[in-house]
This record gives structure tokens, sequence and C-alpha cells, in this order.
């Protein structure tokens, strides 16, 4: 059989077009491959990078609580002679050492002596509708600032109460703890917050503890 010079052509063509198809195919699978393998590999160094990344950051928060928590408690040892007194109504021109001393000797019975107070004078309220607002007495000592504490509760003077000087951090702790435990089964104690629950008596050091 002769094949015309249309009939061989048409095979050419069909045998160019087919060539073209298959090997476009094995080049997009090829391509398809590697761009794989390397979107893979990418990926491999990305996760390792971000790992690597994530611990450098965790260890950071360790450090930085770790930092945190060391700055709170020499604050808090810097208050260890401090008490706050809430309560006290405030007038013109008051003598706020004469009201803290007649408050602590003549009403709580805490037998202080003039000299064993360092400062003493109003802390401004951060909200101002919080009034009156409160005293800070600093002493010369813990001692003196302990007893005054103990005879809070011996000798209660009606609105008025006698606090530690807490940081920030330990207020904050303090009122979690009051509100999930009660005012009855949380309190502070040189400067460290405390509850009872069905375990016993705990020191809180941390939200997270409650």
């Amino acid at each position: 059989m002769v094949l015309s010079d249309k009939d061989l052509e048409k095979i050419r063509t069909t045998i160019i077009t087919t060539f073209k198809e298959v090997l476009s195919k094995e080049i997009e699978e090829l391509i398809s491959k590697q761009v794989t393998e390397k979107v893979t590999q990418e990926c491999a160094q990305l996760s390792k990078g971000l790992a690597k990344i994530g611990s450098e950051v965790s260890d950071l928060k360790a450090d930085n609580n770790k930092l945190y928590a060391i700055l709170d408690d020499q604050e808090q040892n810097a208050r260890s002679q401090n008490v706050r007194i809430f309560g006290v109504e405030m007038s013109d021109g008051e003598d706020t050492r004469k009201i803290v001393m007649d408050l602590l000797n003549k009403k709580m019975k805490c037998g202080i002596k003039d000299s064993e107070i360092k400062k003493c004078f109003r802390v401004p309220a951060k909200n101002p509708s919080d009034k009156p607002a409160a005293i800070l007495v600093q002493f010369i000592s813990e001692t003196s600032r302990t007893a005054v504490l103990v005879n809070r509760k011996q000798n209660p003077v009606a609105g008025v109460s006698v606090k530690e000087d807490l940081t920030k951090r330990r207020l904050e702790l303090l009122h979690s703890a009051v509100s999930k435990y009660t005012l009855k089964n949380a309190w502070t104690l040189r400067g460290n917050v405390y509850v009872r629950d069905n375990k016993g008596i705990r020191r809180i050091n941390s939200v997270s503890d409650l």
C-alpha cells in the first residue's frame, strides 16, 4: 500500500503531537517533583527554625519570669517595715503622724513610740472616688510593724483596717485568692499570700497556684 503525501503528513503530525504531549507531561511531572521536594525541604528547615525560635522564646519567658520574681521579692522586702491604714477620715491641715499615733496607741493599744515611726503620709488613691486615701506608715523596724499587725486583730477599730504594704503583683494575687477562697481563707504574712482549703494552708506564688 502506497501512502500519499497527505497521509504521511498526517502521520508525521500525529507522531510529533503525541511526542510533545508525552514529553510535556514528563517535564511537568519532573518539575512538579523537583518543586515538591524543594518545598518539603524548605518547610522542614522552616519548622526547625520555628521550633528553635519557640524554644528560645520559652527560655526568655522563663528567664523574664525569674527576673520579675527576683525584682518583686526585692521590692516587697523594701516594704517589710510598712503598713497601710485604710478608713481614716481626712481633714484639712491634718497632722497625719498624730492621727496615726492616736489610732495605734489610744485605740489599738500597740504601745508604739513616736521614734519608731520613720515616715507617715497619705497615699494618693489611683481612683479619685476611693476616699479617704490610705495612710502609709513606715516603721524603723519590722518588729514594730509586726506588733501593729498583731494588735489590729486583738483591738480592732470599726471602719479602719491595717494591712501589709504589698507590691502590685502580690496585691493582685491576694485579690484573686480572696475572690476564690473568700476573705476568711486568704491572707498575707510577711508579704506572702496564703490560702486555706481542703488541702490545708498553702502559700500561693502565682495565679496558677489557685
